[in-house]
């Protein structure tokens, strides 16, 4: 602590591995480095000011201290994906790192504090555990489709990982990072690593509590950690944390130990507080419920779900959630057809009462001409319908007026309106048939800066598919939703060569026919140095086949270094 302490206050940059890196200060000490302390050691929170990249310099408790060999070895056994990224791209340093120059912080002290800690890029995101205090606190609210899609891609890592020969051996709200913003998990702190080739460190953690499996413990004090040396190590935990994210909520309890779950409830398979967790599993999907239960009841890490079991299980909730979610929309649609068909029947009823009113208004029965209501006053004895002539002419215009409006017209005054309407879109649609190029141009450019880009693609089979009888077949275009993944400006999409404009987000609309088409990225590519620095590469064009399907949603994720995309949830 002394010596970061010392290097802060310098205000010296140190250049480790080419890389001139300074200390961030502490939020309530500008004299203090701004560090977290962990099981295993401290990290503390650098900055490279040329480019504001953050990294974490983890300096290990004596007692803590692993072999070089072991820690080595982890950056080549973790398997590639940016999910991995804190373990593949990892340094260990030694003395030599340090470069001695005028202008930089050095001396004989501050290399042997460098020497054995480990330098890394910070990942982006937060930890789980920041995540799940702020919707506790009702600060962040996290919809169910982004939980499940977070619960999926952990599945999915820790099934890499088992492919990979490898477990992390820790995972806990610590060492589960999210990126709300890009929908990444990372999983950070890889010192406890297994692999198959390596030997378990005598001071090696066996877990953090609240996310230990019961079949570990010796005694209240003591843990089995050669049982937790296997491929299947995480499996466990998976489950915990799995539960963690769809289930936190505002107002959820806090144990003290991990977000949800302490140990002891852990060990005990009657705690009230599982058996409320296992009901709610079950409401929300009985798959769900069965998993958890597989886990609580487990002996070991055998009898534990395995990650492509809860995988299953998620995306038959998100099916049954699609599902749930088009009745909804047909129930809305069956809600405006009722609507519609109610609004109808108060026109006709509107119209009726019309054509009463003008009933009344009409002449008397069997008067058809002003000249037959001149003989019918006339022949009338009633002194009420003597009228001098001057009224009778007065009449006379008046009959005349009320029978060139109200006496059963060819129109009456509603379906002139209706009659009006229907012109008036015939002339639209006439005049769009003329300058549809100069009217799609107009309302393309008519939206602002921020909306999203709409393109229509035919279908791939549109030219050749015809009818029985030899016309051709039109297939509908449905209207899908591609994200992303990406943080600089320079990404380019097409469909079928075809150029889609993506908004500032990098998402775009298009109208397009169900099926399969060949979508391509241009993104520029990066390559990790040696030293674990990125360089940069001219952007590349990387096409595969998309399925455009019954997901109206569809996020992309993009590997830079691998120079792949693909789409989450496939």
């Amino acid at each position: 602590m002394d010596t970061a302490n010392l290097w802060l206050n310098s205000q010296l940059p140190a250049f480790i591995r080419g890389a001139r890196l300074y200390p961030k200060p502490h939020h309530q000490s500008k004299d203090l480095a701004y560090y977290e302390e962990g099981k295993q050691g401290l990290a503390f929170h650098l900055v490279q000011k040329s480019n504001k990249r953050e990294w974490i310099l983890k300096k290990f408790h004596p007692p803590r201290q692993l072999d070089r060999d072991y820690l080595n070895a982890i950056r080549s056994l973790a398997p590639p994906g940016i999910t991995f990224s804190s373990a593949s791209r990892r340094v260990v340093l030694a003395k030599k790192d340090l470069q001695v120059s005028e202008g930089l912080y050095t001396g004989p002290d501050f290399e042997n504090w460098l020497d054995g800690c480990i330098l890394m890029k910070k990942v982006d995101g937060k930890s789980w555990k920041q995540v799940a205090q702020n919707l506790k606190t009702g600060k962040l609210n996290l919809p169910l489709g982004q939980r499940l899609l977070f619960a999926r891609n952990l599945s999915q890592s820790i099934d890499l990982l088992m492919e990979a020969g490898c477990a992390h051996r820790d995972l806990s709200h610590e060492n589960l990072f999210l990126d709300l913003q890009e929908y990444v998990v990372y999983l950070v702190d890889w010192d406890s690593m297994y692999h198959s080739s390596l030997s378990l460190p005598e001071n090696s953690m066996v877990g953090t509590p609240g996310y230990i499996a019961p079949w570990l413990r010796i005694d209240s004090t003591s843990w089995d950690k050669n049982k937790s040396w296997q491929e299947k190590a995480d499996l466990f935990a998976l489950s915990i944390l799995i539960a963690e994210i769809l289930l936190t909520k505002k107002g959820t309890s806090s144990p003290g130990e991990g977000v949800n779950f302490s140990q002891k409830m852990l060990l005990s398979k009657r705690d009230p507080y599982m058996a409320e967790v296992m009901e709610s599993f079950y409401q929300m999907a009985e798959p769900l419920g069965d998993l958890f239960r597989q886990t609580i009841m487990a002996t070991s890490f055998e009898e534990c779900p395995q990650p492509v079991d809860w995988i299953e299980a998620l995306d038959h909730l998100e099916e049954s959630l699609n599902e749930d979610k088009e009745e909804d929309d047909d129930s809305s649609s069956s809600m405006q057809v009722v609507e519609d068909e109610a609004l109808e029947e108060k026109e006709e009823d509107k119209e009726e009462d019309n054509e009463e009113d003008n009933e009344e208004d009409e002449l008397p029965e069997g008067v058809t001409e002003i000249e037959d209501a001149f003989e019918k006053f006339e022949d009338e004895d009633s002194e009420e319908n003597s009228e001098s002539l001057e009224e009778m002419e007065y009449e006379e215009e008046d009959i005349l007026v009320s029978s060139s409006v109200n006496k059963s017209p060819l129109f009456n005054r509603e379906q002139v309106k209706k009659i009006s309407i229907a012109i008036l879109i015939f002339l639209f649609l006439l005049v769009g048939h003329y300058f549809r190029d100069d009217l799609g141009s107009f309302f393309s450019s008519s939206g602002g800066s921020d909306s999203i880009p709409t393109t229509q693609i035919k279908s791939a089979n549109d030219s050749s598919a015809v009818s029985e009888d030899g016309t051709p077949m039109v297939t509908p275009l449905e209207k899908y939703s591609l994200k992303i993944l990406y943080t600089h400006d320079d990404l380019k999409m097409s469909i079928r060569d075809r150029e889609v404009a993506l908004n500032m987000a990098n998402q775009a609309y298009v109208d397009i026919a169900p099926g399969n088409y060949p979508l391509s990225l241009t993104f520029t590519g990066v390559k990790i140095l040696s030293d674990g620095r990125e360089q940069y590469s001219d952007p590349k064009k990387i096409t595969n086949t998309i399925r455009f399907g019954d997901n109206q949603d569809i996020i992309i994720q993009i590997d830079r270094q691998e120079e792949t995309w693909k789409v989450l949830g496939n």
